[in-house]
């Protein structure tokens, strides 16, 4: 069916979209350069969004700078300015493993993702990379469990990720030295928003 076909691109450009922001908020630039460098999903997923920058070149000529920022802002070791932790912006003693993580990991394990107990599962490149996973090929002839897990995003966007990351977002543009993560953020904090229309317009059409 036609329709089913749509969805299968539609489902498949956004896997690779939120699997490249999980890679870019774990760190790994390289990995994010050597797959722009292969295909265009990302950087043409940034340009339409208003991203006026060449992230291929950017990432060659400021990795450094770039890397750098992205210690200050989410790792440490000193002070982290815009912890990418869900936990962190639901209560005002700002800790870690609290009851959204639980709530986030219980959410993972239910779609059979399990995330090391040693690791706070409600980091944002968690979160990215299990909208990503979602979905394999294998998957997009059963329509009824294409619907349980677009229905699964929907449900992890409202509950989750539009719950919390706008909050990190100003304190990412408070004190990121970089525009890369400053504008990044931005447009990935938006896209969200955008994201969940999407899906919900997506599973609407399912029969």
């Amino acid at each position: 069916m036609q329709i089913m076909e749509n969805i299968k691109n539609f489902i498949t450009k956004r896997q690779a979209i939120y699997a490249m922001l999980a890679a870019l908020y774990r760190g790994d630039l390289d990995k994010v350069l050597k797959i722009s460098e292969e295909v265009s999903v990302f950087k043409d997923f940034l340009i339409k969004k208003g991203y006026s920058r060449d992230i291929i070149e950017e990432i060659k000529q400021d990795r450094e700078d770039l890397l750098e920022d992205y210690e200050n802002l989410f790792v440490g070791p000193a002070a982290i300015l815009a912890p990418p932790w869900e936990s962190v912006y639901e209560t005002e003693d700002r800790l870690l493993f609290g009851e959204s993580e639980l709530q986030v990991r219980k959410f993972y394990r239910n779609f059979g993702l399990d995330v090391s107990k040693k690791e706070p599962a409600d980091h944002l490149a968690f979160q990215l990379a299990f909208m990503s996973r979602l979905f394999s090929i294998e998957e997009y002839d059963d329509s009824s469990k294409v619907k349980k897990n677009i229905k699964g995003q929907i449900d992890f966007l409202n509950n989750h990720l539009l719950t919390w990351t706008y909050k990190w977002y100003d304190e990412v543009a408070e004190n990121a030295k970089t525009k890369f993560w400053r504008d990044i953020s931005r447009i990935v904090v938006r896209w969200f928003k955008e994201d969940l229309m999407d899906l919900n317009n997506v599973i609407k059409s399912i029969k």
